[in-house]
């Protein structure tokens, strides 16, 4: 178990998105999860067209859980904010994602409340938040716990009391509910996910019922037939809770890249290529290819071109390039296409900037005036 917050990067990935596991109570970043960081790792299912879950880095972040421990529910969200900060996570990546299991659903709602007050951009970042059998209205079962002493359970327990007779519950639920009415009409980020346990934990009630785990979600919440320890312990990646999370993310992204599309048509490649384009010399294609090979997820992308049928395939990368770009300046809309492509992945990218700052001098009578 953790003494302290940590975040311990398992995956790097190949794009600027994460997925962050985020333990319950008693829990620990290393099993509470068991398999499920590793399936994401070596997972190269493309889902609904989008990038395979391998793509993304993964992390855990822990602290402390156990028995005993005396921090506060406000002073593990205070103390965890500070680590992705000081890890450099909403630096480093455009795309966040938690997948939460019971007080860590709690922990990741005040983190990003505070996160919402410091850094709009930031907070920005965070794409979904996956709340699996999240006490947001507090778990009846630590009413009683709480009742043993203090220094045996530890203080979290005590901090998650049913909702009618814990006003840090209340707060929290009610500033939690005004951020995400804040939320951009168009798709509004972060979207919020939730799942909660059918079955009895060894015998003994369900730790979170259905009514406990109340609170806003994008999508009714599912039922997932598993207690509250198992709930989060997918045995292969064909168990609902790993697929129900994986079409979750996919469908997520495709949305966004359908949006992201329609705006770079709407504002910025407004006209398609005429077939008429000057040629270009063998250097001014060479600056383009190598802007190209820059971009993440560029591989991905040659393979979802309407005009894929006409280019030259070669197994050398920057060969094969080339002639998606011959193919594509001869082709009516090719580039912007390939373009529109790479922005609804990449987007807000280093390699995209550079990309779009050089097409903006090749092609300047694409660009709005």
């Amino acid at each position: 178990m953790s003494t302290q917050p940590d975040l311990k990067l398992t995956h790097k990935g190949r794009h600027k998105k994460i997925i962050i596991f985020v333990h319950g109570l008693w829990g620990d970043p290393k099993t509470s999860f068991a398999d499920w960081p590793d399936f994401i790792a070596k997972d190269e299912k493309e889902v609904r067209g989008q990038l395979a879950l391998s793509t993304y880095a993964v992390a855990t972040l822990g602290y402390p859980a156990k028995m005993g421990d005396r921090l506060s529910l406000r002073e593990v969200q205070t103390r965890l904010l500070k680590e992705l900060e000081d890890k450099g996570i909403f630096d480093d990546y455009e795309q966040i994602f938690f997948i939460c299991h019971s007080l860590g659903g709690l922990v990741i709602k005040g983190l990003l409340i505070d996160l919402k007050m410091e850094s709009s951009e930031y907070f920005q970042k965070i794409a979904a938040i996956f709340l699996i059998a999240t006490p947001s209205q507090g778990a009846p079962l630590t009413n009683w716990i709480s009742a043993l002493l203090q220094i045996i359970v530890g203080r979290l327990v005590v901090d998650i009391q049913t909702k009618d007779s814990n006003t840090y519950l209340q707060k929290l639920e009610e500033q939690w509910l005004t951020i995400l009415r804040k939320r951009e009409n168009q798709f509004p980020l972060p979207h919020i996910y939730g799942a909660y346990e059918k079955k009895a934990f060894k015998g003994l009630k369900i730790a979170v019922q259905e009514i406990y785990t109340a609170t806003f979600y994008d999508e009714p919440p599912i039922a997932i037939n598993a207690d509250h320890i198992e709930i989060v312990k997918p045995k292969s990646p064909d168990d609902s809770i790993y697929t129900w999370v994986q079409g979750r993310i996919a469908a997520l992204q495709k949305e966004l890249g359908s949006i992201e599309r329609g705006f770079i048509v709407k504002n910025k490649f407004t006209k398609p290529i005429p077939s008429s384009t000057p040629k270009l010399s063998l250097s001014q294609k060479m600056q383009i290819v190598e802007a190209l090979l820059e971009c993440p997820s560029i591989e991905f992308v040659l393979d979802k071109l309407s005009i894929k049928q006409y280019i030259d395939s070669s197994d050398i990368l920057r060969h094969h390039v080339m002639n998606v770009v011959e193919t594509c300046l001869n082709h009516k809309g090719g580039m912007a296409e390939l373009v529109n492509l790479l922005h609804s992945f990449d987007n807000n990218t280093k390699a995209i900037d550079n990309l779009d700052a050089l097409l903006e001098q090749q092609f300047p009578e694409l660009l709005e005036s």
